[in-house]
């Protein structure tokens, strides 16, 4: 099979982690609820097509360590490499709009896992480790992309940082 790393959109990425890791889903008490469809999301990748449920829960938690280990640039790689040497993706190029820079993913165990990683690769050198982030709500285990320009963002969405704020406040106002 062959990809590229822009054919995986961070933000699906995102989503993947959030929806699908077991830690995730047990933290937001989703874990008697059904999954969505990502595969059928706009943006989903070619790799993400026709698997099954068990198949991106163990995409989503291998690809949770990456989120994980930010913002320490070494812990970020070791994980990387991690996935990479399962997937072994080597370099080709891809004629698509011109010639390009495409990976072979064909000897991967978990082609989705690989393409992710290859995507995360492009994505941390392009805008740095401290662009991943875990919630840092007390109860959230959400992952983000600080895409904001200040590059200071916290909390995965708007509710979380706001749930935070009002505890704050209400601890300090009794």
């Amino acid at each position: 099979m062959l990809a590229t790393a822009e054919a995986i959109e961070i933000d699906w990425i995102v989503d993947l982690i959030n929806e699908y890791s077991d830690l995730t889903r047990h933290t937001a008490n989703e874990d008697d609820q059904p999954y969505p469809q990502l595969h059928a999301h706009p943006h989903a990748p070619d790799v993400a097509a026709g698997l099954h449920s068990a198949a991106m829960v163990e995409a989503a938690n291998q690809l949770l360590a990456v989120f994980m280990a930010s913002p320490d640039p070494h812990a970020v790689a070791e994980q990387l490499n991690h996935l990479l040497a399962d997937g072994q993706p080597r370099i080709a190029a891809v004629a698509d709009n011109g010639v390009e820079r495409g990976y072979v993913i064909d000897r991967a165990r978990s082609p989705l896992v690989t393409a992710s990683a290859l995507a995360l690769l492009d994505f941390v050198e392009a805008q740095g480790v401290e662009r991943l982030g875990c919630c840092a709500a007390n109860n959230c285990t959400d992952v983000f992309v600080d895409h904001s320009q200040a590059h200071n963002k916290t909390y995965c969405s708007q509710t979380c940082q706001t749930r935070e704020r009002v505890a704050r406040y209400r601890k300090n106002h009794p």
